[in-house]
């Protein structure tokens, strides 16, 4: 006599989590409303900076290999305006990612409420820093385009990558410590940067 064992159905399986959406893709856990939307202004920011440097290395490789075969006589100038403007949105981009400045050896001694304020304070000094020197970036650009021009690209080209280097970096530099503060008034603390960062 054959018993019919009963069949074991399988178990279903658990609902797949729905992707989040892509507002919320960059938030953190404790992020407040306003601090998601600086956080996704900062990194919105530090993309196109990335992106600009991108574009700005493969202009610079085509120039320089274009040498090898034809004479281009501002080449020279080309790649080092290129360098120039390269550096300007590297440390912009270096903000971003909060490894412009840092006082690693202070903020070893405090807590975890004293290396935030610590942030906020170097933030707001680094910014102030950039004011003065957006305002001289400002000054160099009106100052070059009143020179007679003897290269081939003008002088202000390069010059006008000052003020536009400070302005990313200051507005970096506002949107991180707007973060911080409003997590310490909120009673919590914004998660630390990675070593080495401020």
């Amino acid at each position: 006599m054959v018993s019919d064992s009963p069949t074991s159905s399988p178990e279903p399986a658990p609902p797949t989590p729905e992707p989040a959406p892509a507002s919320d893709a960059d938030r953190l856990a404790d992020d407040s409303a306003l601090a998601a939307a600086l956080r996704r202004i900062d990194r919105a920011l530090g993309r196109l900076e990335q992106a600009g440097m991108v574009l700005l290395l493969a202009v610079l490789v085509v120039v320089a290999a274009s040498t090898v075969v034809i004479q281009v006589s501002w080449a020279d100038e080309a790649i080092r305006y290129g360098v120039f403007a390269m550096a300007m949105i590297g440390g912009a981009y270096a903000t971003h990612h909060q490894r412009l400045l840092s006082m690693d050896v202070v903020s070893r001694n405090l807590g975890a409420r004293g290396r935030a304020w610590l942030r906020v304070v170097l933030a707001l000094f680094t910014l102030a820093m950039t004011g003065v020197l957006f305002q001289g970036g400002l000054q160099i650009f009106a100052l070059q385009g009143s020179v007679h021009q003897a290269g081939k690209i003008p002088t202000t080209v390069p010059a006008l990558f000052i003020p536009i280097g400070m302005a990313l970096i200051g507005l970096h530099l506002a949107l991180q410590a707007a973060i911080e503060l409003d997590y310490l008034r909120r009673g919590k603390l914004a998660p630390e940067p990675e070593p080495g960062a401020a």
